[in-house]
């Protein structure tokens, strides 16, 4: 089921409590050393992954009316990442404002292969919506975060979908620096 939902994302384009929200607005987030901020070829959307995720597609997807849907997809190998949870990844695709997040959220998360797969809200200083959380997935015991959520003037849909080996600080680091061209900071930090 997995590989069908990205799959057809990419051919077509932390969690506790009730509440998941960002500790550090996205905009301001600093970018660590290790990590590499990528932006997608419509020059859009912006994410920092890790050094060491090197097999990366910045190339549009295709909306249903025929424009471009912003996309980055970035993983040690994409290949894997797409069809398993053996490999950390991420997947950020821009889609046209959606009122209710549970459409892509239905379209595109997961239903099984966790432990245990939850959906809480989802809050930062940029996007709001949902988070979908998985945990122990797959054999290698991944965690799996999908994050649907809009930005406050409805510009566009947020659907970025991260999964890392538990306590990794690439999710975390993917979902504090997930975000437009124009409010992120693409600056490494000088740590």
């Amino acid at each position: 089921m997995k590989l069908i939902m990205l799959v057809t994302l990419a051919l077509t384009a932390l969690a506790g409590g009730q509440s998941v929200a960002a500790s550090v607005p996205p905009s301001s987030a600093p970018i660590p050393a290790g990590y590499t901020p990528l932006v997608d070829d419509t020059g859009a959307i912006v994410v920092a992954v890790p050094d060491t995720w090197t097999d990366i597609d910045t190339a549009a997807a295709v909306n249903e009316d025929g424009s471009p849907r912003p996309y980055i997809a970035a993983s040690p190998d994409l290949a894997s990442f797409l069809g398993t949870f053996d490999t950390p990844g991420v997947l950020y695709a821009a889609f046209p404002y959606e009122l209710n997040p549970w459409t892509l959220m239905d379209a595109y998360g997961i239903d099984g292969g966790c432990e245990t797969v939850e959906v809480k809200s989802y809050d930062d200083p940029v996007f709001i919506g949902i988070v979908q959380v998985g945990t122990n997935c797959g054999a290698a015991g991944m965690t799996w975060n999908m994050v649907v959520a809009s930005t406050a003037d409805h510009s566009f849909t947020a659907l970025v979908q991260v999964q890392t080996a538990p306590d990794d600080e690439a999710m975390q680091t993917v979902l504090l620096t997930f975000n437009t061209t124009a409010n992120q900071e693409t600056q490494p930090s000088a740590e």
